[in-house]
């Protein structure tokens, strides 16, 4: 797994599975604890397992919907995850694990302007989802690079601004003098 695919898995796993617990059903809360402690074992055919006996105990149940989204995305089978993560947002459409989970499928499908309204919806909720600033931050430096090579370069500027910005924020400095690079050997 890649190293944004832990992340996914382990924030957002975290985020769904624990967090959101309280506001679940009774019988849905054992399996949604079982199943993130699966995860943060690394075992996520029985984490699957687990968020699957949610969905079976409430197929409504927000934080397993988002849960099995996640576990799919982790996996990189995001095709598979989506529906998941979808559902769980036509219940809560504020639910920022879904939201991330949905962003970070999109940007492995290479859909990255797909990708920013749910990176950017989630980070609005939850402002301190580190990994959703880094994966918003790549999604609008993909959008520079694409408006860069259609010959958008007022479009390919606003977007490189707007990720050094999230990068000054994750204090990325790699980020910040790759942005400040690209930025300054831009046509003024």
């Amino acid at each position: 797994m890649s190293a944004m695919s832990m992340l996914l898995v382990g924030i957002g796993i975290a985020m769904g599975g624990i967090a959101a617990e309280a506001a679940e059903k009774p019988e849905v809360q054992p399996y949604l604890r079982t199943g993130s402690q699966y995860v943060k074992q690394r075992n996520y055919q029985q984490a699957m397992g687990e968020f699957q006996k949610a969905l079976e105990a409430d197929p409504e149940s927000v934080a397993a919907n988002a849960g099995m989204g996640n576990l799919y995305a982790g996996m990189k089978q995001c095709t598979q995850g989506i529906p998941y993560l979808e559902k769980a947002l036509r219940i809560d459409p504020n639910d920022d694990t879904a939201l991330f989970g949905l962003g970070a499928c999109y940007m492995d499908l290479q859909q990255h302007e797909h990708a920013i309204p749910y990176l950017q919806k989630a980070l609005h909720i939850r402002p301190d989802n580190r990994a959703a600033t880094r994966a918003l931050a790549d999604a609008y430096v993909r959008r520079g690079v694409v408006a860069h090579d259609r010959g958008q370069p007022q479009q390919a500027k606003t977007a490189l601004q707007a990720a050094l910005k999230l990068f000054q924020q994750l204090g990325d400095q790699q980020g910040i003098d790759d942005m400040t690079r690209a930025l300054n050997e831009m046509p003024k």
